[in-house]
């Protein structure tokens, strides 16, 4: 009888327990939050990586600019100003590991070229600025912990990872020319034809970079130099510029802005900023209209 009695009270206090879970995640569900990942979701978060959380830092922003003397900073002493340079990290690569699910998620066949071509895309974007801060990196193994179950990735040569920036820009502009428009982006609205623009013109960018490189044979850099521009489209004007427009609200101002919903970075009423005449002297010598805007956002 004892043990009926003892069962008895186990499920009443199981059936509490359970019911009282099923309560708990009725109240902690937030209405407002999504609960499943699609391809424009991880395709908006990428993008923003990218373009945003780069100069959401505050001085973060100006840092490079100190680095080619085209800034100078009044108050204190910056490291970047006087090339005082420290550690850096592969963080901005983790990012990449939402590319196999924006593209594994994509509707259709068109959607998934555009998807997978954007991945490309950010895959050489952030590998270029992570190679250039630290040259030999890991690249053809990295970001392959989940898949292949490889936790410490080997490290390839610069050249190796330059080869596969630019294989990698290849396939991008490959997969645009066939791909659709696609939603979840903030800059060009999804328009596969911008995005194809946008990483031809990126690659001339790398490109030019690897000008001390041209007589590798395997790099080809003049030879794929020519080959863009004269079978490619790039970038016509300011209209196809690659920049996040941003807006006078809270969450969405530029972070150095002063508006009323503004950022909260104090030093941008101080004027510590002040540009350089690396910058200036060129700019007066050439009567280059772009001198007013340089120095008025500055």
């Amino acid at each position: 009888m004892m043990k009926i009695i003892k069962y008895i009270l186990l499920l009443s206090g199981l059936a509490v327990l359970i019911g009282g879970c099923q309560k708990y995640e009725q109240i902690n569900t937030n209405p407002d939050a999504t609960k499943q990942v699609n391809s424009p979701l991880l395709a908006t978060t990428l993008i923003l990586n990218i373009t945003r959380n780069g100069i959401g830092s505050q001085k973060g922003f100006m840092q490079p600019f100190l680095l080619s003397k085209y800034l100078t900073w009044g108050e204190r002493q910056e490291s970047y100003q006087y090339n005082k340079l420290g550690n850096s990290d592969f963080d901005s690569v983790k990012v990449l590991r939402s590319i196999p699910p924006m593209i594994k998620y994509a509707k259709t066949d068109a959607l998934r070229k555009s998807y997978e071509g954007l991945g490309h895309f950010i895959r050489a974007y952030q590998f270029f600025i992570s190679t250039m801060q630290v040259g030999d990196m890991p690249y053809a193994e990295a970001n392959r912990a989940e898949s292949d179950r490889i936790l410490q990735p080997k490290y390839d040569t610069q050249k190796a990872v330059f080869l596969g920036i630019l294989k990698e820009l290849d396939q991008a502009n490959e997969l645009f020319a066939t791909g659709s428009d696609f939603e979840g982006d903030p800059i060009y609205g999804g328009r596969a034809d911008n995005w194809r623009r946008l990483v031809n013109s990126f690659e001339l960018h790398v490109l030019l970079n690897l000008y001390k490189k041209t007589g590798d044979a395997d790099l080809k850099v003049i030879e794929r130099f020519k080959e863009i521009v004269a079978n490619r489209p790039l970038m016509r004007d300011y209209k196809d510029n690659f920049a996040l427009t941003y807006t006078p609200m809270a969450g969405q101002n530029y972070p150095w802005s002063d508006v009323p919903a503004g950022s909260g970075n104090s030093f941008v009423k101080s004027n510590y900023t002040m540009l350089s005449n690396v910058l200036l002297d060129p700019l007066k010598a050439l009567k280059d209209k772009r001198l007013f805007y340089f120095a008025f956002a500055c």
